[in-house]
């Protein structure tokens, strides 16, 4: 399920207001969004132009979505391969204040800020450009996930559509901790 959160937590990794998680690992299988990830601004352009015109909304919804991309299988080890990831031996802190546990050799490639995280965040900013700027990602990584995820190697419509009116009331539950 999809869980609207109104909590404001902080990303770990870089210290920002956090926009969204997949859940895993944590026994929880939803897909939490949070106030950040709920928005209709343009998503990360606090540090790339890359995404102009793709709401936090929906690349939200997508990144998380794609946290769930593979698992199971070889992909993400594939893709560390291809891309340049290999375990960091350094002792250093990213701007969050966690240990940075990922380093690549090919941070150029990588399509934002965050991708350069770890190769499971390069592979969910890779799926939003491919799904929704796929002129703003790298030929190579563009073309690895159309062959290894899309099959047909043909790209994915995602349709989403922003309406005007008054806003959606959901309903308010009590904390599910």
């Amino acid at each position: 399920y999809i869980l609207l959160d109104d909590k404001v937590l902080e990303n770990p990794n870089t210290g920002e207001e956090k926009r969204g998680e997949a859940g895993i690992g944590s026994g929880d299988s939803a897909i939490k969004l949070y106030p950040k990830g709920t928005k209709f601004d343009n998503y990360r352009q606090e540090e790339t132009p890359n995404f102009e015109g793709v709401s936090d909304f929906e690349a939200s919804l997508i990144h998380e979505f794609a946290h769930r991309v593979g698992m199971g299988t070889d992909f993400e080890a594939r893709w560390k391969s291809k891309f340049g990831w290999k375990d960091s031996n350094k002792q250093e802190k990213n701007a969050g204040g966690s240990n940075i546990l990922f380093e690549t050799t090919q941070p150029e490639r990588c399509v934002s800020d965050y991708a350069k995280v770890s190769p499971s965040e390069d592979i969910c900013e890779s799926v939003v450009a491919v799904l929704r700027k796929p002129e703003s990602l790298d030929p190579e990584k563009l073309q690895f996930i159309r062959d290894e995820l899309l099959g047909d190697n043909q790209p994915l419509s995602v349709i989403t559509e922003q309406r005007e009116g008054g806003g959606v009331e959901l309903p308010k539950i009590d904390s599910v901790n």
